[in-house]
């Protein structure tokens, strides 16, 4: 058994992975997201058994990322990077879209209940009803703070902009 931080493992990642690990776990497995990253490089090479990655963000920005860190801890269970950008990402990106058309929209719903029953297979979520009674309560506070003057110009400027008119129709 070997705990160590991610700072530690890259550093000697050479040494340990002369190790066959039989199960290898890594907290904050988001943060292996992206591909050329030293991070994600070394973890690629550890040699075991089972991966498990752990995280509260499977999915921060993209769905690449997402892809990246499951393909960590499932290798190829979502196929290739360039196909599974093909059959899922690029569908569902253009189903959200504010001008999609019907085939479109359809194409995305159906892709995204396939790729979330595909994730349902390797990724255990838990869902706030199962933590409920250990959150504490949430406090709301609202603080009205007015634009600066250039935060105002942007704002206009989005507000004029070709995509924005779209959301107005």
């Amino acid at each position: 058994v070997m705990i160590c931080s991610y700072t530690f493992y890259q550093q000697a990642h050479k040494r340990l992975n002369v190790i066959d690990w039989e199960v290898v776990i890594f907290d904050e497995a988001h943060t292996i997201k992206n591909p050329k990253s030293a991070r994600a490089e070394a973890a690629n090479q550890l040699r075991c058994r089972r991966r498990f990655g752990l995280t509260g963000t499977l999915m921060q920005n993209n769905m690449m990322e997402m892809y990246c860190t499951l393909d960590w801890a499932a290798p190829g269970a979502l196929g290739p990077a360039s196909e599974f950008k093909k059959y899922y990402q690029t569908p569902i990106g253009m189903g959200q879209k504010i001008n999609a058309d019907p085939s479109q929209l359809s194409l995305a719903k159906q892709r995204a209940q396939e790729l979330n029953k595909l994730l349902r297979s390797h990724v255990l979520a838990r869902d706030k009803d199962m933590i409920k009674d250990q959150i504490p309560g949430k406090d709301d506070y609202i603080v009205i703070c007015p634009m600066t003057d250039e935060q105002r110009v942007v704002y206009d400027r989005v507000l004029a902009s070709d995509d924005y008119a779209l959301l107005r129709k």
